[in-house]
């Protein structure tokens, strides 16, 4: 494989860091989308980073050609020579950059993808327990980016996402370009959970059952189509599951039009939004009817709007 610091050697470039990321298998054709999609997470964590504490620091990222193999990939993280004078600084803060990046990869692990169940900060030093109570001490700054950007915890679960696609990815492993040190690693066993996949399968959702008084907008007399209702202000469309209240309609006991009232027992099926950080309603139903009055107090036809 060429070397990225014989690339960056020309004149007029600044100093860099380097690490890899190594897809492990014993097959070397792993599918290109594959592995274009795990890296591009990767690398779009590394500018997520850099935007949190690069304080508008331009940064280049070059991928070089894989290993045979191992899939090994060099991402050379370099600072626009114009934004920095000193080349040591220029190291100190790619070096961050990439230490940054396993730290939030560590740390994803220990959660399993999920929030701290609790966390005790002791200077620079963050402890953080996961679901099964183990604790491990990390960087501040990493847990601040974990915990408060959304982007950084998709590109994480990215990582593991695509590599879900091809069974030959045993594993994925960071290390230092140039001393082999391994900084980080995740076995097939975890991609999974560290997806996000599970977290989906567990997608929050809920009831929410209310005694509410309705405006009928459209009467449709068929017990599997919905009739549509103002609902303090806004229109909602729900079906009438109370099997008592077409009793009394197909007895006659009923007659319905437009801007009638109802007084019913209504339910609300919910999922919850994280993007959002609140619940958005998928659909409503009537389970049952207690009262229904005409509008001005004149008697109304009894007719399906559909008819006319």
């Amino acid at each position: 494989m060429p070397e990225s610091s014989d690339e960056s050697s020309s004149e007029g470039e600044p100093d860099m860091s380097e690490f890899k990321v190594i897809y492990e298998g014993d097959q070397h054709d792993i599918r290109a989308d594959v592995l274009l999609d795990s890296i591009g997470s990767v690398t779009d964590l590394v500018s997520t980073i850099n935007s949190e504490v690069g304080g508008g620091r331009d940064i280049k990222i070059r991928i070089s050609a894989p290993e045979r193999g191992s899939f090994g990939i060099d991402l050379t993280v370099l600072t626009d020579i114009a934004t920095t004078v000193m080349s040591e600084e220029v190291v100190t803060y790619t070096g961050s950059l990439v230490g940054t990046m396993t730290g939030l990869y560590e740390l994803h692990k220990h959660l399993f993808g999920e929030d701290p169940d609790q966390v005790q900060e002791d200077g620079n030093d963050v402890h953080v327990e996961n679901r099964d109570g183990d604790v491990k001490v990390f960087d501040k700054t990493v847990v601040n980016i974990y915990n408060g950007n959304d982007d950084a915890r998709d590109d994480l679960d990215g990582t593991y996402e695509s590599t879900l696609k091809d069974d030959r990815v045993e594993g994925i492993r960071i290390e230092d370009s140039e001393t082999g040190e391994e900084k980080f690693r995740a076995d097939r066993e975890e991609f999974d959970e560290l997806s996000g996949g599970d977290r989906e399968d567990e997608l929050e959702e809920r009831e929410v059952q209310d005694r509410v008084t309705l405006t009928v907008v459209r009467v449709i007399f068929d017990p599997n189509r919905k009739w549509e209702f103002l609902l303090d202000g806004e229109k909602i469309s729900a079906k009438i599951e109370d099997i008592g209240f077409w009793a009394r309609v197909n007895n006659l006991e009923e007659e319905f039009s437009s801007s009638d009232r109802m007084e019913v027992e209504l339910v609300r099926s919910q999922k919850y939004d994280p993007s959002l950080e609140d619940w958005s309603t998928e659909e409503y139903t009537i389970v049952q009817v207690y009262d229904h009055w005409k509008a001005g107090g004149q008697q109304g036809d009894f007719f399906d709007e559909d008819d006319e």
